[in-house]
């Protein structure tokens, strides 16, 4: 997971230069409202921090929109954020930074006398994520 936010939001608020900057910034958060970030940099150093959360949503497609429209600092799966990154929609907020990874889990019995499509939704699940320009 990282940090985006909107050319326009920064603009107007500023780029945080550190984790504890984020206290001043408004955040977009996928779940709770009360919600702690707990932010890693590429030496191990662990920071938490709870931004000033203005909308909690539960959905990353709606979390990036409102990202884009400039409401704040959003945390979000670079695969998602990532094309409007690419695109200069988004800016990289503390890049330095990550918040852990996104794990999915599917449980099957076995796969012997599984069927074609479980197979192939299996198959689909396993494989990374594109990530698209």
């Amino acid at each position: 997971m990282i940090l985006v936010a909107a050319p326009g939001y920064v603009a107007q608020r500023g780029l945080p230069q550190s984790p504890l900057d984020l206290a001043d910034h408004a955040g977009i958060d996928a779940g709770s409202a009360s919600a702690v970030w707990r932010l890693r940099n590429e030496t191990g150093e662990q920071v938490q921090i709870a931004p000033r959360t203005c909308l909690s949503v539960d959905e990353a497609g709606v979390l990036l929109q409102i990202a884009k429209a400039g409401l704040g600092i959003a945390r979000l799966p670079e695969t998602i954020a990532g094309p409007g990154l690419n695109r200069n929609e988004m800016v990289h907020v503390l890049p330095g930074w990550t918040e852990g990874t996104i794990t999915t889990t599917i449980l099957t019995p076995h796969t012997r006398g599984q069927l074609p499509a479980v197979r192939a939704v299996v198959g689909i699940l396993t494989e990374p994520a594109p990530v698209t320009p």
